[in-house]
C-alpha cells in the first residue's frame, strides 16, 4: 500500500471517544463562550450533532482544555523569556531595557498579570465570590471609620 493511500485512510478516520470529539471543536467552543453564547445552547448544538454530554462533562472537558491551554502559555513564556535573556547577553541597549523591566514594584503587580491574557478560572471565582469573613471585617472596619468622622463633625 502506497504511502500515500495509508495517508489518505488515517485522515479519514474519526475520532471515536466524546472527548476526543469535543477537544477537536474545543477552540470554537470556546471562542463562542467568550462571545457570550450560553453552555445550554452548545449543549443543545453538540447533541444535534451526536455528541451527548452532559453539562457537568462539558465543564470538564473546558476545564481541562484551559488548564493545557495555560500550561503552553506558561512554556511559551519562559521560551520567550529565556531567548531574551539569551540575546541581552550579547546587546547592551536591549540588556539595559531588560533590567528595567525586571524591576517592577508589587504596584505594577496587576499590570504585569494583566499583560499575560486571560486569568485562571480559579482566579476569577476568587474574585467574584471573595471571602465572607474578610467582607465582614471591611465592613465593620468602614462603619468604625464613618462613625469616627461623623463624631469629628460634631
Amino acid at each position: 500500500m502506497p504511502q500515500r493511500d495509508v495517508m489518505q485512510a488515517l485522515t479519514a478516520l474519526e475520532p471515536k471517544t466524546k472527548a476526543a470529539k469535543v477537544r477537536e471543536v474545543m477552540p470554537l467552543i470556546e471562542q463562542r463562550i467568550s462571545a457570550g453564547v450560553r453552555i445550554a445552547d452548545i449543549l443543545k448544538a453538540l447533541r444535534e450533532s451526536g455528541i451527548d454530554l452532559t453539562e457537568a462533562t462539558l465543564k470538564s472537558y473546558l476545564y481541562r482544555y484551559r488548564q493545557k491551554q495555560q500550561v503552553e502559555r506558561e512554556t511559551t513564556g519562559q521560551k520567550i523569556q529565556s531567548n531574551a535573556q539569551r540575546s541581552s547577553a550579547t546587546d547592551p541597549v536591549s540588556q539595559r531595557h531588560y533590567s528595567d523591566s525586571s524591576s517592577i514594584t508589587d504596584s505594577d503587580s496587576s499590570a504585569q498579570v494583566a499583560s499575560h491574557g486571560p486569568i485562571s478560572m480559579q482566579e476569577l471565582d476568587r474574585l467574584m465570590k471573595p471571602d465572607p469573613a474578610e467582607q465582614a471585617e471591611k465592613l465593620a472596619r468602614y462603619e468604625r471609620l464613618a462613625k469616627q468622622q461623623r463624631r469629628s463633625r460634631t
